[in-house]
């Protein structure tokens, strides 16, 4: 029963699964990989790999996104498999997950990501623009 809690909460947010489980430096290194993963890990993998060449950086985009999408895997297997009843935070795993989505939300900015990553190519292919 309390797994299910814990892939909920990874699902929310990777990490709070975890949180959850009162594994909290686990949870806390899921979170952050997840909030500055896009926002700040890949423009600066950008900057120091691709600079202009839009073929390698879309490559390392790729790449990253693979990488991103396995953190999030991890983290919710992780959390069901180590569910436990002794230590389940459901309101402190609530807290993180609802944090943690607002902060990957609202650091994944363009003029932040133009500015880490020296260029403004790469953008567009990292979070495309709403048509409307």
């Amino acid at each position: 029963m309390y797994s299910i809690f814990a892939v909920f909460f990874s699902l929310l947010a990777p990490g709070a699964g975890a949180v959850f489980n009162a594994q909290y430096l686990k949870g806390l290194v899921f979170i952050l990989l997840f909030c500055l993963g896009k926002s700040f890990f890949l423009p600066l993998f950008l900057r120091f790999f691709a600079r202009a060449n839009l073929v390698r950086g879309l490559k390392i985009i790729y790449i990253f996104n693979i990488v991103y999408i396995s953190i999030i895997a991890i983290s919710i297997i992780d959390s069901a498999l180590f569910a436990s009843d002794k230590n389940a935070n459901f309101i402190l795993a609530f807290v993180c997950a609802v944090c943690a989505r607002a902060v990957q939300i609202n650091t994944l900015n363009e003029n932040i990501f133009n500015m880490l990553s020296g260029n403004n190519l790469f953008f567009t292919y990292v979070k495309p623009p709403r048509k409307k």
